[in-house]
């Protein structure tokens, strides 16, 4: 029967009781065989098959067993056709009622439960509780926590012994309600009722104190559950690994994962991965992440829309659009549905890359699919258009929005005051302020910050006021941003003897000032060579125990270095790196330049070799920077050693490099004579390409800088003449890219009948050589594609 049940499915009532209508009429255990069905259809929920099978019962007059009414009874008690089943039940056991009190719970009825508890029909067998731990279970939910303990009093009242799960009840409600405290006096008390906490039980309170962000609380209650002897299941190590990944302990998550497999735990739950894709994706760590995801997938575990979602978010985010885009569409292949959550990612992702028609294209297809879409995702791609300038999109969007029916909120609002102001229409900006009002809505600290910046970028500061007064008098409270861009607007409007009392309002109405607010001051000040007051205001923002970012000591080295006061300026960098503050890049590359600009190249190559030992990540730009600058000042020797370090660190230099190096004699000349690279000539010394060029005063006319796949090649071109010669340095046989600089030539060119090309003029222009391509041998030419600068 249970055979026949499951090939059958759901709706295949009709023929089974047709089958037991015509082969079991005269057997003498016709009632077993249908209550059999009746049971075996309940419990695979077939709900309407069941109903029909009992109706079936009771027209050929066969008594239904309570058992098979309890399992419907189950299926329908969240229902009203649960009263009409339970009156049909004539032999009702301890069962029977406490699915009732379960089911009036699960509809919000709670008063009609308890009503139902102390009814007299529970006279013979009395309550269960299992019933009181549905009522204790219900409350908790709604967080009448006091009112499910009241409960638990009345268990003991009534003679009964709580159960584990009664008290797991009780202190998930406790833990849910922030009372760790109580929840854990009510898990000690566990034992004077006859009963000891289980995993479950300490995994709730590992979980209560997670969601308090007392991470530390959690490892001391998983050690006591070690220490009683009991056994870690994947709930607890998912708590674990949600707090592992709120501090960021990423690696320490990963080797608890390898630790939950090398305790027979099989990777078979989607939650724990899921968890520590999250930690990996938010930390950057893509890759990882990567792995992770197909690790699951090779152990049998099917990624949900969750997993999905939080990769694609985490591409998304760091801007790998191509892989998003493709782990979307394999999503989509398998029929898992992308939810709100993954589409709004790739909106994000689309906008943020600057692809506002893709993302455009995107929400067009969602909506002409029929998706079902809410104001947050049109909300990103009004914003993309409006921090793209693109006001009359926007609006054309917005327009959609309100046609649709949905309705706006502040933040689409706020996106469209932010487009105006962007597109320095302010007027058009402060009625959209207005406008949100007659939708019913109240604008945020943001609508009117971002509308306060407009006019403080104007230094208008009278209308920041006007804001300002209209925020308090609509009781919305300003934002540390908010007062930054009203001093901002002092500082702009040079209006900066108000700052004091600003401070005041600050202080009257609760808001602390920040590092944005000091650095926003502090900036000016150093562009008004107010250097005493700027010290000042950093001094009294350590004094108040903020601790200035890297873009404070930016903004104080900068201002020293640009009034000329490198002296100062090294002495402070000093005394930062003797406390070890945290010092970004520019810091560095500002004196640097500094001192490259004043022609003291030894302090600047001091400096920059402290840039490379803190590892910061130095690219070909600060190479150029650094050259450049050297080579105006005509201190040749230093640019040579710049130029052997960017080698020999094996960063590949540009066309800006080169460029500088045309305009240093010296340093060109230096660098064809002194064998930089390993050079040998090549077998075959002319080399046919579209355009000859004409050789200076000095035989040595240009550089060509290959990069190859694996390193930086340097390549010597001589030109004598009307003819090429070419020493090569470990250049790729068959292809390469290569960027000809050329010297200036004072000879001109005469006329021609020479079908080649001919460059005239006293300059020649550089030259990019696309490609070459040579087989290595004396019976073929190398062949080059060249471009002209």
């Amino acid at each position: 029967m249970t055979l026949l049940l499951f090939v059958l499915g759901s709706g295949s009532a009709f023929s089974l009781c047709e089958l037991l209508s015509t082969s079991f009429r005269k057997w003498d255990s016709t009632n077993v065989v249908w209550d059999m069905l009746l049971f075996l259809s309940s419990r695979s929920k077939m709900v309407d098959d069941s109903l029909y099978i009992l109706e079936k019962m009771r027209d050929l007059n066969l008594s239904v067993s309570t058992q098979a009414y309890n399992s419907i009874l189950y299926n329908l008690r969240e229902t009203d056709k649960m009263w009409d089943l339970y009156k049909a039940i004539e032999s009702k056991n301890e069962h029977t009622y406490s699915t009732v009190v379960d089911g009036l719970c699960r509809q919000q009825k709670l008063e009609d439960a308890v009503s139902f508890l102390r009814t007299s029909q529970w006279k013979d067998i009395g309550p269960s509780v299992v019933s009181f731990n549905s009522i204790m279970s219900a409350y908790c939910k709604l967080g009448f926590v006091d009112t499910a303990k009241s409960f638990l009093c009345t268990v003991l009242k009534c003679g009964l012994v709580p159960s584990v799960h009664s008290h797991n009840i009780l202190i998930n409600g406790l833990c849910l309600a922030g009372s760790i405290g109580e929840a854990l006096e009510l898990a000690g008390d566990m034992s004077i009722h006859g009963v000891e906490p289980d995993t479950v039980t300490y995994n709730i309170l590992a979980k209560g104190f997670h969601l308090l962000g007392m991470i530390k609380w959690v490892w001391e209650v998983i050690q006591q559950m070690l220490d009683k002897g009991l056994t870690p299941d994947v709930i607890t190590y998912t708590i674990l690994l949600c707090g592992h990944c709120q501090l960021g302990n990423i690696d320490k998550g990963l080797r608890l994962l390898k630790d939950m497999l090398s305790r027979g735990f099989e990777l078979n739950s989607v939650i724990p991965c899921s968890v520590m894709l999250s930690g990996l994706c938010k930390t950057g760590r893509i890759e990882e992440a990567f792995s992770l995801f197909y690790r699951m997938k090779a152990n049998g575990v099917r990624p949900d829309i969750v997993a999905y979602s939080i990769v694609i978010h985490g591409l998304c985010r760091l801007g790998e659009l191509d892989l998003a885009i493709w782990l979307y569409d394999e999503m989509c292949s398998k029929r898992i549905l992308p939810n709100s959550r993954t589409h709004g990612a790739m909106l994000l992702g689309l906008c943020r890359k600057g692809m506002i028609l893709e993302a455009r294209a995107l929400l067009n297809s969602l909506i002409s699919t029929g998706c079902t879409l809410d104001i947050i995702l049109y909300n990103i791609v009004i914003d993309g258009y409006a921090k793209s300038g693109c006001i009359e999109e926007a609006l054309e969007l917005f327009r959609l929005v309100t046609e649709s029916g949905i309705t706006p909120n502040v933040a689409t609002f706020n996106s469209l005051i932010h487009g105006y102001c962007k597109t320095q229409n302010i007027a058009e900006a402060r009625k959209v302020l207005d406008v949100i009002k007659l939708y019913k809505l109240v604008p945020s600290a943001v609508s009117y910050t971002t509308l306060m910046n407009a006019y403080a970028n104007c230094g208008d500061t009278e209308k920041v006021d006007e804001l300002r007064r209209e925020m308090k008098a609509n009781g919305i409270s300003p934002t540390n941003f908010t007062y930054s861009v009203v001093i901002k607007g002092l500082c702009i409007g040079r209006k900066l003897e108000k700052y004091n009392q600003v401070l005041r309002d600050m202080a009257s109405e609760g808001v602390t000032p920040d590092q944005i607010t000091y650095n926003t001051v502090i900036q000016h000040l150093c562009r008004a060579k107010d250097l005493f007051r700027a010290f000042e205001l950093f001094e009294e923002m350590k004094s108040r125990n903020l601790e200035p970012t890297p873009a404070t000591y930016d903004i104080l080295i900068n201002g020293l270095c640009f009034y000329g006061y490198l002296k100062d300026a090294e002495r402070f960098l000093c005394s930062l790196q003797e406390r070890d503050a945290s010092l970004s890049k520019f810091a560095y590359a500002t004196l640097i330049k500094a001192h490259c600009v004043k022609g003291d190249p030894e302090v600047a190559v001091k400096l920059f070799c402290q840039v490379l030992d803190r590892g910061f990540d130095v690219s070909v730009r600060d190479y150029s920077a650094v050259i450049n600058r050297l080579c105006r000042r005509g201190l040749a020797k230093e640019a040579k050693f710049f130029f052997c370090l960017m080698l020999s660190r094996g960063v590949s230099p540009d066309l800006d490099i080169c460029r500088v190096m045309i305009k240093s004699s010296d340093v060109l000349a230096w660098t064809i004579k002194a064998g930089t690279l390993s050079v040998e000539k090549l077998s075959h010394e002319e080399i046919n390409f579209s355009y000859w060029m004409v050789p200076s005063a000095t035989n040595c006319i240009a550089v060509a800088l290959a990069s190859s796949m694996d390193r930086c090649h340097l390549c010597i071109v001589l030109l004598i003449k009307h003819r090429a010669k070419q020493l090569w340095g470990s250049l790729n046989k068959h292809k390469a890219s290569l960027v000809v600089l050329l010297l200036e030539s004072k000879a001109v060119l005469s006329s021609s009948s020479s079908s080649e090309g001919k460059l005239r003029g006293p300059n020649l222009q550089p030259i990019l050589i696309t490609s070459i391509f040579w087989d290595g041998t004396q019976e073929s030419e190398p062949v080059l594609d060249c471009d002209i600068l």
